[in-house]
């Protein structure tokens, strides 16, 4: 379980909203504390948090007094809370861990003060992860539970992925199946919404739902998983061995005990999977099973004499159980009622734990429907702007379709009038000007054809006769000319 809960933890590491680089040095902080951008603050503490990871011990000291000084010489938004971040991570991989939790608790004061939601985030997240390693479940679930209120108000589903991720496991190692496989579902429901490619992601989903199915015996949903880890192809130093997993547990839970024991001595011996403590107590149970009792006898003494484990109830609890059964099976009365002894006062641990984490729980529903409010009041508050900006919109458009019909009905009456007083003054042409010229030329041509001498009176006429067709040609061009200047007819 510690391996795992490492893995998760460095994945919180690793695929946050910007992709770091593998080995962060003094120089890229110093290059980071230079860049003076809106996302510099959140590339600090990203890199801060895996500073130390990976360096020799030899080297600790020295790092620290490194970036120290380089925050001490760069100045940063919050620097002495990142200060005392730098402080716990250096403890931590010192496993100083009460030290590191309250170097921590003090910087979670300071970026409170300073509401800085993404440095509150990442404090949340650690000293969860703090909790974790201690044995504190409960602790580290109201932890998540803080990280996971910063996360949505950062409005960031990465972050909101990464924690639901990490509570579901808490849960699962409590026996609390039904809610880590609620909170799965809203960690893939984030990913399906929001359109996140994170092979990452999908794959501790779907790891964790099959570990979740074969602690609840559902062979059919565990053969499920299986079969989509067993599909997926990326870059990645643990999906072969959540593969492999999956393939052997499935054959657990079909009894096939003699199968999976064979398959977890192979994985033994494999340089490309991953033994860890899952795998001890899964060989431990398969031993048990299959009747080999000195060899799950001697797992089981080793898992229980593991310091870490100590703190864990949730995972010894099991196992002292298989461990009195085993010395009942040999009539070893007095280690089976030890072995029995320890297994209730684990249960006793675990019933305290499980009473504590229930009610965590219920704060983290209380948590969500609160969200929700919150979204749905957000969503609210935009439907109505965007009624409002309609309504205005469409009141708009009405106000200027009414000005233009209003427009088109003045231009039109102004036309008409127009068109009138022209119909007149075409009218009023036509009647005394045009007619007066038709009727000089049709009188000068009646009195050339009733004269006794046609040719001396068209002579004598001549003159009269072309300053009269003048004077029409005249008129006839002004009539034309209004003509055409005129618009167009009445509406």
């Amino acid at each position: 379980m510690k391996k795992k809960v490492i893995l998760i933890f460095l994945l919180l590491l690793y695929c946050n909203w910007s992709r770091a680089s593998d080995h962060v040095s003094a120089d890229s902080i110093l290059t980071i504390l230079r860049q003076k951008d809106s996302n510099q603050h959140k590339r600090l503490v990203l890199s801060v948090r895996y500073y130390f990871t990976g360096r020799p011990a030899g080297n600790l000291n020295f790092a620290k007094h490194q970036i120290d000084s380089l925050l001490s010489r760069y100045p940063t938004t919050d620097v002495e809370a990142v200060k005392l971040l730098v402080e716990t991570m250096y403890l931590m991989e010192l496993k100083k861990y009460i030290a590191a939790e309250k170097i921590l608790v003090k910087s979670i004061n300071l970026a409170s003060q300073a509401d800085d939601q993404y440095l509150l985030y990442t404090c949340f997240t650690q000293l969860a992860f703090i909790q974790t390693l201690q044995g504190k479940t409960t602790e580290a679930i109201n932890s998540f539970r803080l990280a996971r209120h910063e996360a949505i108000q950062l409005n960031d589903p990465y972050l909101q992925v990464l924690i639901d991720i990490n509570i579901s496991d808490i849960y699962y190692q409590n026996k609390l199946h039904s809610q880590s496989l609620h909170f799965l579902d809203e960690a893939q429901r984030l990913l399906t919404d929001e359109r996140l490619h994170e092979p990452n992601f999908v794959m501790m989903i779907r790891v964790n739902k099959a570990e979740n199915y074969f602690q609840m015996r559902q062979v059919d949903s565990l053969a499920e998983y299986s079969r989509q880890l067993c599909a997926m192809r990326f870059k990645s130093d643990r999906l072969y061995t959540y593969q492999q997993r999956s393939l052997y547990t499935l054959q657990l839970l079909r009894g096939q005990y003699k199968q999976a024991l064979l398959y977890l001595a192979g994985l033994k011996k494999d340089k490309r999977y991953y033994y860890d403590v899952a795998d001890k107590k899964n060989q431990a149970d398969a031993f048990y099973h299959a009747g080999q009792l000195d060899s799950a006898r001697a797992i089981g003494r080793q898992l229980i004499a593991d310091t870490f484990q100590r703190n864990h109830p949730e995972v010894t609890l099991s196992i002292y159980e298989m461990l009195a059964r085993i010395a009942m099976i040999k009539q070893e009365k007095d280690l089976a009622v030890q072995r029995f002894d320890a297994a209730l006062q684990m249960a006793k641990h675990q019933l305290v734990r499980l009473a504590e984490v229930d009610t965590i729980a219920t704060r983290l529903k209380l948590d969500d429907l609160e969200s929700g409010y919150l979204l749905r009041e957000e969503g609210f508050k935009r439907e109505r702007l965007w009624l409002i900006f309609s309504v205005v919109t469409i009141g708009l458009i009405l106000i200027a379709g009414a000005i233009l019909y209003r427009s088109i009905r003045q231009k039109r009456h102004i036309e008409r009038l127009l068109f009138e007083t022209q119909k007149n003054e075409l009218s009023y042409l036509n009647s005394h000007h045009l007619r007066r010229h038709v009727a000089n030329i049709l009188g000068i041509v009646d009195t050339i054809k009733h004269a006794e001498n046609h040719y001396t009176t068209y002579v004598e006429a001549e003159p009269y006769l072309l300053c009269a067709a003048t004077d029409l040609d005249q008129s006839i061009r002004e009539i034309t000319a209004k003509l055409d200047d005129q618009p167009g007819g009445p509406a």
